[in-house]
């Protein structure tokens, strides 16, 4: 009888795990099938970011983004120099990992929640002690958490508000708006422009000027040719200006540059 009630035990437990694998493989296979990934590759003539001309000189700037079910996408962005503009030609010297929730909304607006690491490999410095031992201290990096609220309406509009939670402490919002215009099946014009305000903590971490108000304004225009399916390639020409004097001028002495134009092209493959 214990040989009967031992053997009943056993193989229950087997169905069971046979049971509980069974449906693990289910749900990795419906996650499988829900996920989407994107590769891009930019070149650039500059690398320019919220009015900031980082780099004046040709970039090129990866990126992976993998959407997944349950509104989560997980993204990674790098730049690239392609000159020796920063004696850092064929390395990364930025590298930003993100991770993003769209909230599960219905309706004409759409609100997503983000978190943004970034990273700078080569920002590290360096200094000497007394008794003239060399210290280098580690890399910079910082984090920024945002919100993203998308209306599903004429032109697209969207609202981003970021704080950085890290380095700074500062805000920073845009509104945008964009179009893309189908010319044929494969041809598309797309244009876009943003409007920039900051505050502070923000404008004195990254100008030295300790105003709030109007920062950058950013207008681009380009367009993207589907190769083939899955793969596009496009062109792009973009230009920033930045609104307030005051960052203006701060802007010209720290980074040499108070507006600029640029452009470049796109490689991207979905899968």
């Amino acid at each position: 009888m214990k040989c009967k009630a031992w053997f009943g035990i056993t193989l229950a437990g087997l169905v069971s795990a046979m049971i509980v694998q069974a449906e693990t493989v289910d749900v990795v296979e419906a996650v499988v099938a829900e996920t989407s990934a994107e590769f891009a590759v930019d070149y650039f003539s500059a690398y320019v970011w919220r009015g900031q001309v980082c780099n004046s000189a040709a970039v090129v700037q990866p990126a992976i983004a993998v959407e997944m079910p349950f509104g989560l996408a997980l993204g990674a962005w790098g730049n690239m120099d392609a000159t020796k503009k920063n004696n850092l030609a064929g390395k990364f010297n930025e590298v930003d990992l993100s991770a993003f929730y769209a909230l599960p909304i219905e309706s004409l607006v759409s609100v997503e929640l983000g978190i943004v690491n970034y990273l700078y490999p080569y920002n590290d410095e360096q200094t000497t002690e007394e008794d003239g031992e060399v210290v280098v201290e580690a890399a910079d990096e910082t984090t920024e958490i945002s919100a993203i609220v998308s209306f599903d309406v004429l032109l697209n509009p969207t609202i981003e508000l970021v704080r950085d939670v890290d380095d700074c402490g500062g805000f920073y919002g845009s509104v945008g708006i964009g179009h893309s215009l189908a010319l044929t099946d494969q041809l598309s014009l797309d244009l876009a422009a943003s409007i920039g305000w900051a505050d502070k903590k923000y404008n004195e971490f990254y100008f030295g000027n300790d105003n709030d108000g109007f920062n950058d304004l950013s207008l681009s225009i380009g367009s993207s040719y589907e190769v083939m399916e899955n793969v596009s390639v496009g062109a792009t020409v973009a230009y920033s200006y930045l609104l307030d004097c005051d960052v203006r001028d701060a802007a010209e002495e720290a980074f040499g540059y108070k507006d600029h134009l640029y452009g470049g092209l796109n490689l991207t493959y979905d899968f």
